[in-house]
């Protein structure tokens, strides 16, 4: 078994790193209390995951300057990984929305026909908003995970 070495260990930053998710997670139940309004705790669902990404970059900012060129290497594809991921996702959407209107379950699809269409703008609107968290949350995860825990061991 490998040894744990305590020298690249920072105690302060991996208990920190350690405790983002769970406080994240106690704090945005207890805010998601105070109010019935959908667009305020779509707010407060964006500035938790806008802090805790902050936080974990403020914890290890300097490990990832040193990844970044190893990164920027394959910038390209990366990028078109991700893009494609996205137009997948989409994809996914419309076969689940196909499904859902085919069991007579539209749930907040428009009339039109198009699976990929929202009823109204607000409903639109909404789902770009309420689609942040999901979209920092990876990153955040990272930092904690591969940067507190791995590069600590």
């Amino acid at each position: 078994m490998k040894e744990l070495n305590l020298d690249r260990v920072n105690l302060g930053r991996t208990v920190g790193a350690a405790l983002i998710p769970p406080v994240s997670l106690v704090v945005g139940a207890w805010l998601m209390t105070l109010t019935d309004n959908v667009w305020n705790k779509v707010v407060f669902m964006i500035v938790i995951s806008v802090i805790n990404l902050s936080v974990a970059l403020a914890l290890y900012g300097r490990v990832l300057k040193t990844d970044w060129p190893k990164f920027r290497v394959h910038i390209w594809r990366n990028l078109l990984l991700a893009i494609s991921g996205a137009a997948l996702t989409y994809v996914v959407i419309g076969l689940v929305r196909s499904g859902l209107g085919l069991a007579g379950l539209n749930f907040g699809m428009a009339q039109t026909g198009n699976v990929l269409a929202f009823s109204t703008m607000e409903q639109a609107t909404l789902g770009l908003g309420a689609a942040i968290s999901p979209l920092l949350a990876p990153f955040t995860e990272e930092i904690i995970f591969r940067h507190a825990l791995f590069f600590s061991v």
